[in-house]
C-alpha cells in the first residue's frame, strides 16, 4: 500500500471539515496538556527527567497501572503480521474467513504472511465497515453508509445524517444495518437498503438529548441473538444490550482502573460479541484487550498495556499519545485472536498459552 494519504471528506459544516479519529485523539491530549501547563504555574523547579516540564505534581505517570498480573494473562503473541497499517480504522472478519482493514482509502484484505491486498478502494477513508452474509460490506463514510457488492460496485447509498455525524462502528445481521454515531450520539437503525427505520438512545420528548456519554470517537455496536444489539456507553464504562425497537434491555461493566473494570474517560473502545455470548473488549488510555464472559465477568486478558507502550511517541506536555490511540481486537474462530494497533500499524496474532 501507499503511504497514508489524507483523504478525510470536505463536507461544509459550521465549523469546517469533519475530524477524524486521529484529529480527535491529537486535539484532546494537546489540549490536556496545555491547560496542565496552565496549572503548574512556576513554583515547581524544572525536573530534567520530567520531559513535560511540569513538575512532579503534574506527571503523568502509568508505568504501575501498565502491569498486569501474569496469571491473568492468558494469551501470547506468536506473530507480528505487518506494521504497514498505521493508522487503520476498523478491522473484520469477512464471511469467506478472510480477514480484512479499513486502510488507506479502502478495504483491504491482509493474509496471515502480511500479504496487504486491495479488496476495493474508496473515495473517501472509510471509517468502519461490516459484512452481511450475502459478502456486501457496508462501509461508514464519516456522514453516510454505502452499501458495495462483493465486486466493490456501490450498489446504494444512504442520505447524509443530521446533525454532527461522525460514524464509528456498523453492525448488519438479517437485513438490518446499525450505525453508531458518535457525533451525534446515537445509534442509527436501517434496512440493507440504507433507508431509516429508526433510532436507538435518543431521549422520548423529542430533543437531542440521548442516554449515551461518548466523549471521543470510539462508539462500538455489535448485533446480538434474538433481535438485540449491544452498543458502547463508554462515557458511562459498560456495555449496554437493546432490543431493536430500542427498547433497553441490560447492561454491564464499570470504571475502575483494574484489569477487571474500564479506565479512563470513555472506555470500551473496541468490542467484538462472540458466538457463544462471551466479549473481546479493548480499552485505550491504558490499551489493553481482554476477554469477559457474558456477564462482563473478567476470564483472561489477551494484551495488557506492555504489549503496546515501549515504544512511546512523545506529545506536547510530556503526554504520549500511545496512551489515547485504542487496539482492534478480532478474535477467530479457532481462538487465536488478531490485535490491531493502528498508531504503530503493528498486527500482531496471539494465541491461548498452553497450560503445562
Amino acid at each position: 500500500m501507499n503511504s497514508p494519504r489524507d483523504t478525510r471528506t470536505t463536507r461544509n459544516h459550521p465549523s469546517g471539515p469533519p475530524m477524524t479519529r486521529r484529529d480527535f485523539v491529537q486535539l484532546s491530549i494537546v489540549g490536556g496538556a496545555m491547560v496542565s501547563l496552565g496549572l503548574a504555574g512556576c513554583d515547581d523547579e524544572p525536573n530534567p527527567n520530567d520531559p513535560s516540564g511540569l513538575g512532579e505534581r503534574f506527571t503523568y505517570d502509568l508505568t504501575e497501572l501498565s502491569q498486569v498480573d501474569p496469571a491473568l494473562i492468558g494469551y501470547q503473541q506468536v506473530a507480528l503480521i505487518t506494521d504497514a497499517l498505521f493508522d487503520a480504522n476498523d478491522m473484520q472478519l469477512g464471511p469467506d474467513g478472510k480477514l480484512y482493514v479499513a486502510h488507506d482509502g479502502a478495504i483491504v484484505a491482509v493474509t496471515d504472511g502480511g500479504n496487504i491486498q486491495t479488496h476495493f478502494e474508496l473515495d473517501t477513508n472509510p471509517q468502519c465497515f461490516a459484512f452481511d452474509e450475502q459478502g456486501r460490506c457496508f462501509v461508514g463514510l464519516i456522514e453516510r453508509v454505502a452499501c458495495y457488492d462483493a465486486s466493490g460496485t456501490r450498489v446504494a447509498l444512504s442520505e447524509p445524517f443530521a446533525g454532527r455525524p461522525h460514524l464509528t462502528s456498523i453492525a448488519v445481521a438479517g437485513g438490518h444495518v446499525f450505525v453508531a454515531d458518535a457525533g451525534n450520539r446515537i445509534v442509527h437503525h436501517l434496512d440493507d437498503k440504507l433507508k431509516m427505520i429508526g433510532q436507538i438512545g435518543r431521549a422520548d420528548d423529542g430533543s437531542r438529548k440521548t442516554r449515551f456519554v461518548v466523549p471521543s470517537p470510539y462508539f462500538d455496536v455489535a448485533v446480538g441473538p434474538n433481535d438485540t444489539v449491544w452498543v458502547a456507553n463508554t462515557g458511562r464504562h459498560r456495555l449496554e444490550q437493546f432490543h431493536y425497537d430500542g427498547t433497553f434491555l441490560k447492561a454491564w461493566g464499570k470504571f475502575s482502573m483494574g484489569i477487571d473494570g474500564f479506565c479512563g474517560c470513555c472506555n470500551p473502545s473496541h468490542f467484538q460479541l462472540l458466538d457463544d455470548g462471551r466479549f473481546v473488549v479493548a480499552e485505550k488510555g491504558l490499551p489493553r484487550v481482554k476477554v469477559c464472559d457474558a456477564e462482563g465477568e473478567l476470564l483472561t486478558v489477551i494484551a495488557g498495556p506492555d504489549a503496546f507502550l515501549p515504544d512511546k511517541q512523545a506529545m506536547p506536555g510530556g503526554l504520549s499519545c500511545t496512551r489515547a490511540d485504542s487496539p482492534i481486537p478480532v478474535m477467530r474462530p479457532d481462538g487465536k485472536v488478531y490485535v490491531l494497533f493502528p498508531l504503530t500499524g503493528a498486527l500482531s496474532l496471539f494465541e491461548p498459552k498452553v497450560t503445562p
